[in-house]
């Protein structure tokens, strides 16, 4: 109807319309209620701004303070929404999960004992780790950094063995895990979700 009010239909469009408004007494009392809005906002006057507002935007315009760039790079990593945090979460409770879940595993079997596994882990963790560090004191030594390799001894030689197997033990279990659960959430396209906050 604002379109027939305004005469802006095509010339077969607006005969029609014409024709159907002589007949409609609720259209023609529409079209004409449009044309008398449109008359009376075309008679209201019209301001232009004057020559100093632009000057008084301006004067009020305060110019933001840039971040400096450290905080700003750490802002981008720190999780803004509940999936974020949910990541975030599920990345640090990957690791803890195939260890629970060999730990029940060892708990539950009959011909699998703790202690047997604690003694074959034990001796091929103390294994590994004095060939790696008869590897570095070498590297030290040819090196001519054998402070170096005095000082790696002496922290080797003062950590528990348990501490290093289980170490170990979490890394060789959380790492492809998390890089799994890594890839699997890069993998799944979110740039086209909208999620509420």
């Amino acid at each position: 109807m604002e379109l027939v009010a305004e005469d802006a239909l095509p010339p077969d469009d607006l005969a029609a319309a014409a024709a159907h408004i002589e007949v409609c007494a609720p259209c023609a009392a529409e079209v004409e209620a449009y044309r008398t809005l449109f008359a009376t906002m075309a008679a209201l006057p019209s301001f232009a701004p004057s020559a100093a507002f632009s000057d008084a935007v301006m004067a009020r315009v305060r110019i933001a303070h840039q971040p400096a760039a450290l905080p700003a790079w750490l802002k981008r990593w720190i999780p803004s929404t509940r999936r974020g945090w949910m990541i975030l979460f599920g990345l640090s409770l990957a690791p803890a999960i195939p260890m629970l879940a060999l730990l029940a595993w060892i708990l539950t079997t009959p011909t699998v004992s703790a202690m047997g596994l604690w003694q074959i882990g034990s001796s091929w963790m103390r294994d590994a780790g004095w060939s790696l560090l008869v590897q570095a004191v070498v590297a030290g030594i040819e090196s001519g950094a054998m402070g170096w390799g005095r000082l790696l001894l002496q922290q080797l030689l003062a950590t528990p063995t348990e501490i290093l197997m289980g170490g170990a033990l979490l890394l060789a279990v959380g790492i492809p895990v998390s890089a799994w659960t890594l890839y699997r959430t890069l993998r799944t396209p979110t740039w086209a979700n909208t999620y509420a906050h």
